[in-house]
């Protein structure tokens, strides 16, 4: 997950000159404008004197651009939709993208993370609809055409960015029998099942092997597969009257997930003191993963399906 803009883009750092990367080239924001700098004898200039600049310039992977985000405020005091912006290095505009616009969720984006190149051509923006949903959109650098756009939350793009795993929509606030998770990779559902987050009521009343992941979804190295924690349980409602829609989870089961695009989804059984929602993990060789503070060796422990 990158880090969120405030108010559009994020504004971190933007009225100190935090500068895009150490190298020259560079780039940088300070007082809601870029400046570039393009070697460490030129003094650098401001390339740019309109709207305030919403992010920090990300640049391109052959370090020939920077794109970045730019709002106008309206007479209203209201902040417009979103622009990407790509420059070279002389200042010069050579793509833009006005308005980012979400066609899936039809709207414009006026809130977003921060920008990211996935190669030389493209750039893909994170633009925040509500907490249950986000829209990835992909724009060509050169044309300013979004190009795919992707639904849901927690976007993770793989080590060669060919692939962006991410989570299906979740809706916040509603029961637990309603926020059942799914696994994506390039818009096709990989796990759990059909992606839908409403699981189905049994004859007795219970709603039975809700998904719940937990966050971040890590890529390996190689980027063949994709690893996550999550806990799968039961949910029954309380008896009527229920007004406040109450209710109980059960059998509560917890895992280390293994998902790849043409692998059957493996799991590795959890005790509940290594589950966390929000768990250090990272890939540490193809077959050993850290969780927390313990190493699990996929090679040597048997995987489980997972209900």
């Amino acid at each position: 997950m990158r880090r969120a803009f405030v108010l559009g883009w994020s504004l971190v750092g933007l009225g100190t000159g935090v500068a895009s990367s150490a190298e020259y080239p560079r780039a940088y924001v300070s007082e809601r404008q870029v400046w570039i700098q393009r070697s460490a004898s030129e003094v650098a200039f401001q390339a740019t004197h309109g709207c305030a600049v919403q992010s920090t310039p990300a640049v391109s992977p052959d370090r020939t651009r920077i794109a970045y985000g730019v709002a106008c405020v309206g007479n209203d005091q209201q902040i417009t939709a979103l622009n990407l912006v790509v420059l070279d290095w002389s200042g010069k505009e050579v793509g833009r993208c006005a308005p980012l616009r979400m066609k899936t969720l039809a709207s414009t984006c006026t809130q977003a993370e921060e920008p990211e190149w996935i190669d030389d051509g493209h750039i893909a923006v994170v633009c925040e609809y509500n907490p249950s949903v986000e829209d990835e959109l992909v724009v060509d650098a050169r044309t300013g055409e979004i190009v795919k756009e992707y639904t849901g939350l927690w976007f993770t793009w793989s080590p060669d960015h060919k692939t962006v795993a991410y989570v299906g929509f979740i809706v916040h606030f509603a029961p637990p029998s309603a926020q059942n998770y799914c696994l994506l990779l390039n818009g096709r559902t990989i796990y759990t099942r059909d992606c839908s987050n409403e699981v189905k009521e049994d004859k007795s009343g219970s709603f039975g092997n809700i998904h719940t992941f937990g966050y971040p979804l890590a890529w390996s190295r190689d980027g063949d597969k994709i690893a996550f924690v999550e806990e799968v349980f039961d949910w029954a409602f309380d008896p009527a009257p229920n007004e406040t829609g109450s209710g109980k989870s059960s059998h509560e089961r917890y895992y280390l997930v293994i998902a790849c695009a043409d692998q059957p989804t493996r799991g590795y059984r959890l005790q509940r003191s290594e589950y966390s929602s929000n768990p250090a993990l990272s890939w540490i060789s193809p077959s050993q993963i850290k969780l927390g503070g313990k190493i699990y060796d996929l090679a040597k422990n048997k995987p489980e399906l997972i209900p």
